[in-house]
């Protein structure tokens, strides 16, 4: 049994298996990381568009607000927008978009090496962005569990392809190791009877089409 781990045929297909387990996990590492920061773009390309539009709205009133409100194509069931009036003359000091005061309720936690993003028991994933203006500050809060749902089904998808990639290439890896070994281990048990043979040179060796190694050496 031993004799069998250290064979040819054995050895070439443990060095195979190591190095397409380590090319395929690393792909698919790389895969999942490259999606997830393009998520992560758009995510910070919304948000940047989304404060940009608050900026030049200055809202320093109810009118303002109510007007950026109806006029804005935005989301409020994925973005919680929080807007700060520290002027002076502010009659109303804060607004915010439906379901933003009752999710800052809850102060996010900074989520480590993401940066901006934070998470919220019971919601998820949430970019943040703060921005200011002329006396006002602008805080949005960009729910990030589409792009998670887009992450999560990349991930699986990779999983199965990697598992049915770990799964076939063995096969096949056996299938090509047995082409190139089997002519040379049938030429070597050969050998072998012939050696212990009373008449060695009534036997003669088989020579096999390929591989051509094993095929001049059979004819040596």
């Amino acid at each position: 049994m031993k004799k069998n781990k250290q064979s040819s045929a054995a050895i070439m297909l443990r060095s195979m298996m190591r190095f397409i387990i380590i090319v395929t996990l690393l792909l698919g590492a790389a895969i999942i990381i490259a999606v997830g920061h393009q998520l992560l773009e758009e995510v910070q390309t919304t948000t940047s568009h989304i404060t940009a539009s608050l900026k030049q709205t200055d809202i320093d009133g109810d009118d303002d607000w109510e007007s950026w409100r109806k006029n804005s194509t935005l989301d409020t069931s994925a973005t919680y927008v929080y807007v700060h009036n520290k002027r002076a003359d502010a009659k109303v000091s804060q607004y915010f978009s439906p379901h933003a005061e009752k999710v800052l309720k809850v102060t996010p936690t900074k989520v480590p090496f993401l940066t901006n993003v934070y998470y919220r028991p019971g919601i998820g994933l949430l970019y943040h962005r703060m921005v200011h203006a002329r006396g006002i500050y602008y805080t949005l809060w960009q729910n990030m569990n589409p792009q998670l749902a887009v992450l999560l089904r990349v991930i699986e998808v990779t999983a199965i392809l990697l598992a049915v990639t770990l799964l076939a290439t063995p096969l096949y890896i056996r299938r090509l190791t047995k082409r190139l070994t089997d002519p040379l281990t049938t030429l070597s048990h050969t050998t072998q009877m012939i050696a212990g043979a009373k008449e060695p040179g009534a036997m003669r060796l088989p020579v096999p089409a390929q591989p051509t190694e094993v095929t001049e050496l059979a004819g040596n």
